[in-house]
């Protein structure tokens, strides 16, 4: 499916939807999952964000617990795609599956669930941009460019997107490191919170870190990263 179709069904949400949004917690899907949450706060979504306790992200049948409650699962740069359990998944919720691992062969997506790979099209784009591109066709988070160059840093990605840099650093000059130390310094060690974190707590680590990021880029405080 496209790009387009992402943007649609993200602005189809609305209150009612319970939302799970189930992520991987390197800082690609920390930073994905909390612009996401952004975007869910604005709209008056009840959302969770969920990665497993284990640090492991792969989707087993435990999902079924974990979802029970909600009525959309959005699924950030998760490489594994078991279809039977997706396929089951999407018998009565609708699924909305980002990711940019590329899939070593066709699949068959399931009626009820989106799917967008920029991979699969030759595109090398991590989740975060992505997300930073759709929830910024669904309002003004233009604010949040400092989170999806965590998660662009974080896959090192940072040459291709000099549009996304050029944003950030007008915005928050103070987030532009040092000639000594090179201008992503300081985005570089926010991706090092992140990986602390899931190293000492493993996925619940990463959730803290998730939390922090909401509430820095609630306050357009970036700051608030390195307390």
């Amino acid at each position: 499916m496209s790009y387009s179709a992402v943007v649609d069904n993200l602005g189809l949400l609305h209150p009612q939807d319970r939302v799970l949004i189930y992520f991987h917690g390197d800082a690609d899907g920390c930073a994905s999952a909390t612009m996401l949450a952004a975007y869910l706060n604005d709209i008056g979504n009840e959302f969770k964000i969920y990665t497993p306790p284990t640090g492991d992200p792969r989707i087993d049948e435990s999902v079924f617990e974990v979802s029970r409650d909600f009525n959309k699962i959005i699924f950030l740069d998760i490489g594994h795609r078991p279809m039977d359990i997706l396929r089951e998944l999407a018998r009565d919720r609708q699924i909305i599956f980002i990711d940019h691992h590329r899939d070593e062969s066709a699949i068959e997506i399931p009626e009820n669930m989106v799917y967008y790979n920029p991979a699969n099209e030759g595109k090398k784009e991590p989740v975060s941009y992505t997300v930073y591109r759709a929830v910024n066709e669904l309002g003004d988070y233009t604010h949040l460019c400092w989170v999806a160059l965590v998660g662009v840093v974080g896959d090192k990605e940072e040459k291709r997107f000099q549009d996304l840099t050029e944003t950030c650093f007008s915005l928050f000059p103070n987030l532009k490191g040092s000639k000594k130390n090179g201008d992503f310094a300081i985005m570089r060690y926010f991706v090092g919170i992140i990986n602390c974190g899931r190293a000492y707590y493993r996925g619940d680590g990463a959730v803290m870190a998730v939390n922090l990021m909401i509430k820095a880029a609630a306050q357009k405080k970036p700051d608030l990263m390195l307390w």
